[in-house]
């Protein structure tokens, strides 16, 4: 079976996606890229949502696109490509800025990020960067002796 997603091909296999081996011709015929997600892709769609490249890490496998939301506040998207792997960093307006990391993303789960950074997939996980320390828990204190 095969699915087409916006100029890539997706080839299914027998025991459904693996992602590891997942193989996605791009635009080019001649290329063909083994990874979860194809870079090109990802660049062309995030360009067609009004995002810049601010980040391209080959090494790392992890491409950066940026932008100002309708009040002006910068959302960015980074994208590990090999892993499927999507955070999104934002300033939440009574959080501050705020993380918010999915796995195991597809390319419509992509799609839906890149229109709206904010969308829960209910896949991932949040952090806050200004979370304080709660008031009972010392750092590098022993755990308490129980009484006799």
């Amino acid at each position: 079976q095969r699915a087409s997603f916006g100029g890539g091909e997706h080839r299914r296999r027998a025991g459904g996606f693996d992602r590891a081996r997942l193989i996605l011709a791009s635009r080019h015929p001649t290329r063909i890229y083994m990874g979860a997600l194809c870079p090109t892709w990802v660049c062309d769609y995030a360009r067609n949502q009004g995002y810049v490249k601010c980040q391209d890490d080959g090494r790392e496998g992890v491409i950066a696109f940026d932008r100002a939301d309708h009040t002006g506040a910068r959302q960015l998207v980074r994208v590990w490509y090999r892993t499927g792997t999507v955070g999104t960093y934002l300033s939440h307006p009574r959080q501050g800025k705020t993380q918010l990391f999915r796995g195991a993303v597809d390319y419509n789960k992509l799609a839906h990020i890149f229109h709206n950074p904010r969308v829960h997939t209910d896949d991932g996980y949040h952090r806050r960067d200004d979370r304080p320390l709660r008031a009972d828990a010392a750092p590098h204190a022993p755990p308490p002796r129980a009484a006799r």
